[in-house]
């Protein structure tokens, strides 16, 4: 009877999770309110019990710090140095998006556009990234993982270079820091986050 009013409350409770996790990843919030909020957020039951939790929040849209090179009028374009290419998304990156897996499985993998920031929140479910066929932006992906009570993979082709500084906490952050390309060009990817009671795992293959 109430289905219309019970996806309204869960479209809505997508929407703050995401911008919590945000929120998070620019430190408005530090761990311990962030699993608070999150936890209330998937127990709220109405619109203003999920609002109450983001009134005391700044509002999203701060500068972004990555600076892409190139020539800015290309919508996409691929890289070539040497033998290694990267596949760019240019001035179409987004700013930023939210991957989100609770009680769930998420994935983005195959030939997708990466953000420039990209938020991973795991809850009792499991992410899947997998960058091999993704068209990063030219400055660079930053993604920064939440996983609590979840699992999540995140696959990084070996030509490009990666910095890795997670923290598990009675779990474990898995993975190591790569270069893999000399060309000061090459787009990094940053990974940042934690694991509560769950596990993060950053493979480096080949495309």
């Amino acid at each position: 009877m109430n289905s219309g009013s019970d996806s309204s409350v869960e479209r809505f409770r997508e929407e703050v999770i995401e911008k919590l996790s945000s929120s998070y990843a620019r430190d408005h919030l530090n761990q311990q309110e962030f699993e608070e909020r999150v936890e209330q957020a998937t127990a709220a039951g109405t619109h203003g019990e999920l609002r109450k939790l983001l009134m005391d929040l700044p509002p999203a849209g701060a500068p972004d710090p990555l600076v892409p090179f190139g020539d800015s009028s290309s919508r996409s374009a691929n890289l070539t140095v040497g033998r290694e290419r990267y596949l760019i998304n240019d001035s179409d990156a987004a700013n930023e998006s939210t991957v989100i897996a609770i009680f769930s499985g998420a994935e983005r993998k195959g030939v997708w556009d990466s953000p420039k920031n990209l938020n991973v929140v795991a809850m009792f479910g499991g992410s899947d990234i997998d960058l091999r066929e993704a068209r990063i932006p030219a400055g660079g992906l930053a993604i920064n993982v939440a996983a609590l009570f979840g699992g999540v993979d995140i696959v990084v082709p070996d030509d490009l270079n990666v910095e890795v500084s997670g923290a598990g906490i009675f779990g474990g952050f898995g993975g190591k820091s790569h270069r893999g390309s000399s060309d000061s060009r090459a787009p990094t990817v940053k990974i940042t986050g934690v694991a509560i009671f769950g596990g993060v795992e950053v493979k480096i293959k080949r495309r």
